[in-house]
């Protein structure tokens, strides 16, 4: 709900309060202990007082708790202010939610990683090889130097599982290839391929196209 109003903003009778006005906070839960009142020490079930132990967090009393407590004069039992153990004005509530809020924020704005750093570089370099390419593409084929390997059906190098990974695992250390399964000479089918290169590279990560004579399957890494 706090996202889409976020998004496209508030209508409140007739006044209306646009998105950019409006600010989506994040809940930042303290751990206080229902039994004794303290704040960012433990939690009711682990708290060191027996379970018969009462204090008020109104007035800090032993002899109550909140519920029977008729002290007009609050004292807090954290920061011994005149006000409510639960108050958010307490001076140590404050504090831990602060110290919350700047851990959460330095967790936002923390920098990469080595390890992070170097896979975003490898991901900026695949996304630039990936455009020269695309616009070497478009430009024809007349000045492509493309590899081009041939490979029979009948011959040792020839994957019985045609699946691209099966293909590209087996064949890293070449760029383009193609894998030839029928009759045509090399000379042939590396013709076509440069040809064909601009339309062939909508098929990067597809091994199921076939040239015009026979099963020739195209790889682009």
């Amino acid at each position: 709900m706090a996202k889409k109003v976020k998004e496209s903003g508030l209508l409140l009778f007739n006044l209306t309060v646009p998105s950019p006005q409006i600010k989506q906070e994040v809940y930042i839960p303290l751990l206080s202990c229902n039994r004794c009142n303290e704040v960012e020490t433990h939690m009711t079930p682990n708290c060191p007082h027996p379970a018969s132990f009462t204090k008020c967090s109104e007035c800090s009393s032993l002899e109550h708790t909140f519920r029977d407590c008729r002290v007009q004069d609050k004292k807090c039992v954290n920061c011994r202010g005149a006000h409510s153990a639960r108050a958010m004005r307490c001076p140590v509530m404050r504090e831990v939610l602060e110290q919350k809020e700047e851990q959460l924020r330095s967790q936002r704005t923390q920098p990469n990683t080595p390890h992070q750093e170097t896979e975003n570089e490898e991901d900026r370099k695949d996304t630039d090889d990936t455009s020269a390419e695309t616009s070497s593409d478009e430009e024809g084929s007349e000045n492509d130097e493309l590899t081009i390997h041939i490979i029979k059906r009948d011959s040792d190098d020839w994957p019985q599982d045609k699946t691209y990974a099966t293909l590209q695992k087996g064949f890293l250390d070449e760029r383009y290839k193609i894998y030839h399964s029928g009759t045509e000479d090399a000379e042939t089918v590396a013709r076509w391929v440069k040809k064909h290169k601009g339309s062939l590279s909508a098929y990067c990560k597809s091994v199921d196209l076939c040239c015009p004579w026979c099963n020739m399957h195209y790889l682009l890494q």
